[in-house]
């Protein structure tokens, strides 16, 4: 039986991952709002993808892992992939879509502005079938973030797998080897770039959503087996968590040395049952979470629409200077319109097209 259960811890952290995921590429275009030399904890928002792969692997094998632990049937494959399916897609193609009308609108006005770099209709198959993340392009297309939409789909068609095979092995050898198994992934990644970093996204995006939900699975095992939950449960637990990441983060420790913390984080927000766990289980919190995807997706076509307007100015930061030459109210302005635009296309088209394609009796997840 599938548990249905609804970890409401949970939901609040995909809100702040996706909003420090905007901070992260606002800096990175439009000027930096913290000195590198000061704090890292802005520059390192990328990391924050990682923890939305680790909570994916997590609520996954919450949802669904029961259904595959004896097998792999072909109705039980049928049912997750439209799920999964009625959950990503209808929002990705809508944002693409946007962008590809975008472009024909510049094509009308500026023929030799438009489809050139990474808008190529070269692209648009690709993306139509979600393999961006497998090193078929060289570069980032269309929608950059929709990368990892990519990743987690793909990652997606072996997870039925990976839980049956993970329900075949006794509770240690499991923690053990998927731990092994995990940390080594994010040692070889980050090997892969030459700044030692696991921001990989078009080449390796596949393999780092593997290693991130591999290791929500992990911490699922753990949590379900009743592990720490003495202290785990607790408040300071979930608080030390959080403080200890934002000090890994401003002081730039070597990328794979975060990912505990976030393991840290995840399971003492979903076994939390404290104070903090009421109170990111309120309304406000949940609406943060529930907006996550559209924020995440709305992002790029959103500054795309601002520049096109005049209204924001493209600004390659300067990470030389280490001065922080970026505009807070400028920031702001923007989160605010994105945040509407992500409300009303959470409301009007994300909520009401996967209910529409979703199996029938499915739970939130």
């Amino acid at each position: 039986m599938r548990d249905t259960r609804y970890l409401s811890g949970l939901t609040p952290l995909r809100g702040i991952a996706a909003w420090w995921v905007v901070i992260f590429h606002y800096e990175a275009t439009f000027g930096l709002l913290l000195p590198p030399r000061s704090s890292m904890l802005l520059r390192n928002g990328y990391l924050m993808v990682d923890l939305f792969f680790m909570l994916s692997g997590f609520v996954m094998q919450h949802s669904y892992g029961a259904q595959f632990r004896e097998g792999l049937q072909r109705q039980a494959l049928l049912r997750f992939a439209q799920a999964r399916f009625a959950r990503i897609y209808p929002l990705h193609l809508a944002t693409l879509l946007v962008l590809v009308v975008w472009q024909a609108a510049q094509w009308l006005r500026s023929p030799e502005l438009a489809f050139q770099g990474d808008f190529l209709p070269a692209g648009i198959p690709g993306n139509l079938l979600l393999v961006q993340a497998l090193g078929v392009y060289s570069r980032l297309t269309w929608n950059y973030p929709a990368w990892s939409i990519s990743a987690e789909w793909y990652v997606y068609g072996v997870f039925p797998v990976l839980a049956w095979g993970f329900a075949r092995l006794p509770l240690r050898w499991r923690l053990l080897l998927a731990g092994a198994a995990v940390l080594a992934g994010y040692v070889l990644l980050a090997g892969q770039h030459p700044e030692g970093v696991l921001d990989l996204s078009y080449r390796l995006g596949f393999w780092r959503a593997l290693a991130g939900f591999g290791a929500g699975m992990l911490i699922y095992a753990g949590y379900a087996a009743g592990l720490g939950a003495g202290w785990l449960r607790r408040d300071w637990s979930l608080g030390a968590a959080a403080g200890s990441l934002l000090v890994l983060l401003h002081l730039d420790v070597p990328d794979a040395a975060v990912m505990p913390g976030f393991a840290w984080l995840v399971w003492s927000a979903a076994a939390n049952e404290g104070r903090l766990g009421r109170w990111l289980g309120g309304r406000g919190w949940q609406w943060l979470g529930d907006l996550s995807y559209s924020v995440y997706m709305w992002q790029y076509p959103w500054a795309l629409a601002l520049m096109g307007l005049g209204l924001l100015e493209f600004a390659s930061p300067d990470l030389a200077a280490g001065t922080a030459d970026g505009s807070w109210p400028g920031l702001l302005g923007f989160a605010g319109g994105l945040l509407l635009l992500s409300q009303l296309s959470y409301r009007y088209l994300e909520l009401p097209l996967r209910n529409w394609l979703k199996p029938k009796g499915l739970k939130r997840d």
